[in-house]
């Protein structure tokens, strides 16, 4: 069998995947959503003031100025510059890069997620190094006084669950700041 004629290699077949998860997650065209909506019409918002336009017809200058002064949201045309929008009674508003975005929402509950588990064990490290209760002769007590004493001077326990419970606080304040950050750049 020639080499020409041969399977082809890893190279297009290893391609494959990500073509299709780019295909899966590219625009239809036509901007049409899975309820139907399609963008005949756009609102552009700015200052409190609305304005609804047809990408095809000509724009009034308080539409074309709220048009330019949005870059980040819109096309020199007036359409979406990313490929997410809300779509109701064929009217679209577009959304900004961090609307888009859905990092931010998967980070912050990363981050609650994280700071309960880090809370939780940090609580139970705490209720451990408190509570606990033995029934011992007094043989096992000195034993245990010397052995409790050494692990004492290690410090260990303490440090590790100051570090899982400022280690939650921390998250869970990251968590909140990752959800407000959404809130307020998007």
């Amino acid at each position: 069998m020639p080499a020409s004629a041969a399977a082809p290699r890893g190279g297009r077949l290893a391609s494959l995947p990500l073509l299709f998860l780019f295909w899966s997650c590219a625009p239809a065209s036509g901007q049409v959503t899975s309820d139907g909506c399609q963008c005949k019409f756009y609102r552009c918002t700015h200052d409190g003031k609305e304005h609804v336009y047809d990408v095809n017809h000509f724009k009034q200058p308080e539409e074309q100025w709220c048009i330019q002064n949005q870059t980040k949201i819109y096309t020199q045309k007036g359409d979406c510059l990313y490929s997410c929008y809300d779509c109701k009674d064929n009217v679209c508003t577009c959304l900004s890069a961090l609307g888009c975005d859905s990092t931010m929402a998967a980070a912050s509950v990363a981050c609650f997620v994280a700071s309960a588990l880090a809370l939780c064990c940090g609580a139970r490290s705490c209720w451990r190094a408190f509570k606990k209760h033995y029934i011992m002769d007094e043989e096992e007590a000195e034993f245990y006084a010397k052995e409790k004493m050494e692990i004492a001077a290690r410090r260990g326990p303490r440090y590790v669950t100051i570090l899982l419970c400022t280690l939650g606080w921390v998250l869970l304040a990251a968590g909140i700041g990752f959800a407000f950050a959404r809130q307020l750049f998007g």
